[in-house]
């Protein structure tokens, strides 16, 4: 695995998976409410999934309205939908979870140096 973040057994993931039933839905949403965008490739990377599984998340979360995407470029990026009826109380929960990480996980999730932007 080449993710930084977590794994399928994280505490974060352990939290929400009853709710979302996909461990990569839920480090997806996790990563998406710290960073606030990401393109799948990057998703992927960050957390150790193929690219097939994460793009399969996204789709389904954005079906559900959850994350919506747009064009930058020709790449394809991904955010928490700031219009969805349930945004303030979904932003809540995701930041409860990320307090209640252990240390080091929740340092690996909020790390600087992880954002790479695509020019």
């Amino acid at each position: 695995m080449t993710g930084h973040v977590t794994n399928a057994t994280s505490q974060g993931t352990t939290l929400l998976l009853p709710l979302l039933g996909s461990a990569v839905r839920a480090q997806a949403l996790l990563y998406l409410s710290v960073h606030r965008e990401a393109y799948p490739r990057e998703l992927a990377a960050e957390l150790g999934y193929g690219l097939r599984a994460v793009q399969s998340a996204l789709e389904r979360l954005e079906a559900a309205r959850v994350v919506f995407s747009r064009l930058r470029g020709p790449y394809r990026v991904y955010a928490l939908n700031p219009l969805h009826p349930l945004r303030g109380h979904l932003g809540g929960l995701l930041g409860r979870v990320v307090e209640l990480m252990p240390a080091e996980e929740r340092r690996q999730l909020l790390s600087p140096g992880r954002r790479r932007s695509r020019t």
